[in-house]
């Protein structure tokens, strides 16, 4: 009987070794197939299960970032539908900007809440650190002014002029992107800020540049205006840096975050200046909650762009077809043609 018991453990711990090398050769041929990949030359061929394995993983991992061209078409689409709601900003005049920004914002926190809430990503994430938060904070302060510089100044600009003193956002995001992204940034980068900024001047007309020889020129709340769209612009420049960088983040996390900052600000402003409130008519009611929802479809599809594009290229596609866009809806729509500084100007920012 302990004869046979000694068989049976014997035999027991002969099957439990066997297993034992069976896993550990298993092991050293993992081990030494990755070591034979990487120690490959550049362009070499290696037929392993493991490199089988790993490539219809990939292949089964296609995504619409991948697509070539989605990043262009996306921020194409942003910039039609930006122009839409520019139109519609310009023709709410019974409204004030301050009153139609808060009501816009009001509404885009209906539609975004739900939607953060309903993916669990919070505005302001708590694992998202100090300084992602400020940035964020940042973004809104900053999105802010320039939205509400730009909705007072299509009061008094044409719209085309409008986006050509818009349109110098290049120049101020291919220079953070070069401080705070660190992308590239040549000497053909350089020429087109040069030619964005002559041509911004040249649009605005300036009475101490060009004097009454240059025809009819804007009047002082415009000028004030364009010089707001212009200070503005350069400083939310960075928000487009701020996208970029936190391409990581849930669309409706950044969409809702931004909303509360806009909503806490215009309410403050309304508040303190003692802005009065109206009841928008029936058709003004319609056309601001057509307008923001555009406005936040249109801002889900630039971070979605701005996932796949970097700063710059972003940028400089977006400025070119916005003016372009907004000089034929001042023509076909508005029936109002540029005069020949504003062809000008518009030739050499398109450059």
């Amino acid at each position: 009987m302990d004869t046979l018991e000694a068989n049976t453990h014997e035999m027991l711990g002969k099957t439990e070794k066997r297993h034992t090398n069976e896993k550990q050769i298993h092991c050293d041929n993992d081990l030494l197939i990755r070591d034979t990949e990487s120690n490959q030359n550049e362009g070499t061929v290696v037929h392993t299960g493991y490199r089988l394995d790993e490539e219809s993983v990939r292949e089964r991992s296609v995504s619409w970032k991948n697509v070539p061209g989605c990043g262009i078409l996306l921020l194409l689409c942003y910039v039609l539908l930006s122009n839409l709601v520019n139109v519609m900003v310009k023709d709410l005049t019974s409204i004030p900007p301050v009153s139609l920004l808060f009501y816009r914002s009001l509404i885009m926190l209906g539609v975004s809440m739900p939607w953060a809430v309903a993916v669990n990503k919070p505005p302001f994430p708590p694992d998202m650190d100090r300084k992602e938060q400020g940035l964020l904070v940042f973004r809104g302060v900053v999105g802010f002014v320039n939205i509400l510089a730009s909705y007072y100044s299509l009061r008094y600009l044409n719209i085309g002029d409008q986006k050509m003193v818009a349109s110098s956002r290049p120049v101020w995001v291919i220079l953070f992107s070069k401080l705070f992204l660190k992308e590239h940034c040549g000497c053909i980068e350089v020429v087109l800020m040069v030619l964005m900024m002559t041509g911004v001047v040249i649009v605005v007309k300036p009475p101490y540049l060009f004097g009454s020889a240059a025809g009819p020129a804007y009047d002082e709340p415009a000028m004030w205006s364009a010089l707001a769209v212009l200070v503005t612009t350069a400083l939310s420049a960075n928000t487009t840096i701020i996208l970029r960088k936190m391409r990581k983040q849930h669309v409706a996390s950044l969409t809702a975050a931004n909303q509360i900052l806009f909503l806490l600000q215009t309410f403050g402003l309304i508040w303190v200046g003692g802005f009065e409130m109206k009841t928008p008519v029936m058709k003004d009611k319609v056309m601001i909650l057509v307008m923001s929802l555009v406005v936040i479809t249109y801002s889900v599809i630039n971070m979605l762009a701005l996932k796949i594009v970097e700063a710059n290229i972003s940028s400089v596609v977006t400025s070119c077809t916005d003016l372009l866009v907004a000089m034929l809806v001042q023509i076909l729509y508005y029936k109002t043609l540029p005069d020949v500084y504003s062809l000008v100007g518009g030739g050499v920012v398109g450059l």
